[in-house]
This record gives structure tokens, C-alpha cells and sequence, in this order.
């Protein structure tokens, strides 16, 4: 909270446990009035957590543990958790 209105974006992001690199699966731009605070939420599709196997040749979903980050930016990492996809 601060005395300024400004806009911001959230960012979501995954890191699959196995694969070394993040992926942006989500972010919405917001405005946040001065001295407010702001609930953003989203609904991911699973198809938003693939990757291409070159050994498969196919994008596929691991159906593993997941850390999601979220912040302003991958560099601005607010929130993190822990999620785990199932077969769905």
C-alpha cells in the first residue's frame, strides 16, 4: 500500500520440479488505487503447464510437483507454492 494509484502486472509462473526453466502461464495488467489492496485471481488451464519432450517428439504435462511463482516480474517474485498436477 502507498500514497500513489500506479499499475502493475502479475506474473505467474511455473517451475516444474524436473525442468530447469521458467515459464510464464499466466499474468493480468492491474490498477491499484493509492492506499488499496487487490485480489487477482486466475483459472489455468492444465494444457498451460506442457513442454516439448524431444525425446517424445509431443508436448506433454508432467504429472509431478510444480513450484508457482508469483510477482510483478520474474525478477520480483512476491509468492511462492507448491502444486501438484493430476490426470485430468
Amino acid at each position: 500500500m502507498g500514497t500513489r494509484s500506479y499499475k502493475s502486472t502479475s506474473d505467474i509462473r511455473t517451475l516444474p520440479v524436473p525442468q530447469p526453466i521458467r515459464s510464464l502461464i499466466a499474468f493480468r495488467r492491474i490498477s491499484i488505487a493509492a492506499g488499496s489492496t487487490v485480489l487477482v485471481a486466475f483459472d489455468i488451464p492444465i494444457e498451460r503447464f506442457h513442454y516439448w519432450s524431444v525425446e517424445k517428439q509431443a508436448y506433454v504435462i508432467d504429472l509431478e510437483d510444480y513450484v508457482i511463482e508469483i510477482g510483478a516480474s520474474s525478477s520480483d517474485i512476491r509468492q511462492t507454492c507448491q502444486i501438484r498436477v493430476k490426470d485430468h
